[in-house]
C-alpha cells in the first residue's frame, strides 16, 4: 500500500489547530511584544493596524498571512492559552482600526 492511500480526511476538530501549528512564530512574538506594552490590568488591546507595521517592521510579509483568517487563528492561539479575546472590527457606521482585545480572566473580577 503506498502513503497516499494511508492519508484520511481531516477532522472538523483538527482544522484550527492545524492552522495555530502553521501560524508564523513571527506573528505570535510580535502580538506578545505590542500586548505587553499595552497591557494594563486584565486588559490589552493590539491594533490590527500595529502589529501588521510591527512586523513590516521586522521585513516580515504580511500579504502571507492576510488572506488567511489569521487574525482568527492568532485569536485561537491565545484562547488556548487562557486569554479571554475578543476581535472587534468596524461595522458600515463605525470608523476605527480593527483590533484584538485580550483580557486575562484571573484578573478580570
Amino acid at each position: 500500500m503506498s502513503e497516499q492511500e494511508h492519508v484520511s480526511p481531516i477532522r472538523p476538530e483538527q482544522t484550527t489547530e492545524l492552522k495555530i501549528k502553521n501560524l508564523p512564530y513571527e506573528v505570535i512574538e510580535a502580538t506578545n511584544t505590542i500586548l505587553v506594552n499595552n497591557l494594563s490590568g486584565a486588559y490589552g488591546q493590539v491594533s490590527i493596524k500595529e502589529l501588521t507595521d510591527l512586523l513590516k517592521s521586522i521585513d516580515f510579509d504580511v500579504s502571507s498571512i492576510k488572506d488567511k483568517q489569521w487574525v482568527f487563528t492568532l485569536a485561537s492561539k491565545f484562547i488556548a492559552e487562557g486569554w479571554k479575546v475578543d476581535v472587534e472590527y468596524p461595522s458600515m457606521d463605525d470608523n476605527f482600526d480593527p483590533y484584538i482585545r485580550f483580557t486575562d480572566p484571573s484578573k478580570d473580577r
